[in-house]
């Protein structure tokens, strides 16, 4: 589940009403709910830590605005090249590029 954002300000936490899910089938294809829409992605882990995720397959149900705002949010991170890690239940994604934004998941 999305726990938040990783930020150059500080982390960024997505309101406990709003659900947001990263789901590994295995170490190359995921799911992913945005709190609107499902959909799923290649998934391709690389030299040194590295992840990238292939162009996000999403349906296309009509949502509020701010669902879609983190949709939006999330189809674009993982868009961007990252490294991951995983601690205590909690896959961390961190933008290659520091000036971009990251994510944080917990397991459950």
């Amino acid at each position: 589940m999305l726990d938040g954002f990783i930020t150059v300000g500080g982390p960024d936490t997505v309101p406990t009403s709003i659900e947001a899910t990263l789901t590994f089938d295995d170490a190359t294809q995921m799911r992913v709910e945005t709190s609107c829409n499902q959909g799923s992605a290649t998934v391709t882990l690389g030299e040194g830590g590295t992840i990238s995720f292939g162009p996000v397959t999403l349906t296309k149900m009509a949502c509020s605005e701010d669902r879609n705002k983190l949709e939006a949010r999330i189809v674009n991170l993982l868009g961007l090249p990252s490294y991951w890690s995983a601690h205590d239940g909690t896959l961390s994604l961190y933008p290659a590029n520091v000036t971009d934004t990251g994510m944080l998941f917990h397991a459950g």
